[in-house]
């Protein structure tokens, strides 16, 4: 057990007045109903904290918020209106938890061009220019890119796990599977091979 680990049980068996911090789950796995799996949606997003810059500040309630309106098939612009913020706020907050969809990946542009800039560390400014672009919109496709990649990287653990938790069935593994085509594919794009068997 980590010193904050241990910090936060002191807490707890100081405040809730038992020695036991740990409880059985009694819920089966996809219902919200009981508070388990809320508390696991919770942990994915601390969890996403510890490892990654997240690109805008907002609270571990209005993310929670966030990912489970993603699944409830609500939009940015419907949860910015109920959690008090703007729209863009809410769609950098979805990014930072891997929950894109195919509309996030919609640009007047090449998202290609802005990738192939941004592994040449060149800057938004200068991809903008390129593409003759506003550097508001190449910004958005940087933060696209950004999460693809950590997506890649982690191997789409943290997203898999939303869908275990708040996705139905099939639509989970549609997304899912979509999710992971998509990157395949940008990340594949422009490799040739010649094979013989």
């Amino acid at each position: 057990m980590d010193e904050k680990t241990e910090q936060l049980r002191d807490i707890f068996i100081e405040v809730a007045d038992e020695d036991t911090v740990t409880e059985r789950q009694e819920e089966s796995p996809g219902t919200l109903s009981g508070g388990s799996d809320e508390r696991r949606v919770y942990d994915i997003i601390e969890r996403m904290r510890d490892r990654y810059p997240f690109r805008i500040d907002v609270a571990n309630e209005g993310l929670y918020r966030v990912a489970t309106a993603f699944y409830d098939d609500e939009d940015d612009e419907t949860i910015a209106a109920e959690l008090g913020t703007d729209e863009e706020t809410i769609t950098l907050a979805r990014l930072d938890l891997h929950l894109l969809n195919d509309d996030d990946r919609e640009f007047s542009f090449d998202l290609e061009v802005v990738r192939n800039g941004l592994n040449e560390d060149r800057s938004v400014e200068e991809i903008a220019e390129e593409l003759d672009a506003d550097v508001v919109s190449v910004d958005r496709a940087r933060a696209v890119v950004e999460a693809e990649n950590e997506m890649r990287r982690a191997s789409y653990r943290f997203r898999d796990e939303f869908d275990a938790l708040l996705a139905d069935g099939d639509l989970s593994q549609r997304l899912t599977e979509s999710a992971k085509e998509d990157g395949l594919d940008d990340a594949t794009e422009g490799i040739e091979t010649n094979t013989s068997f």
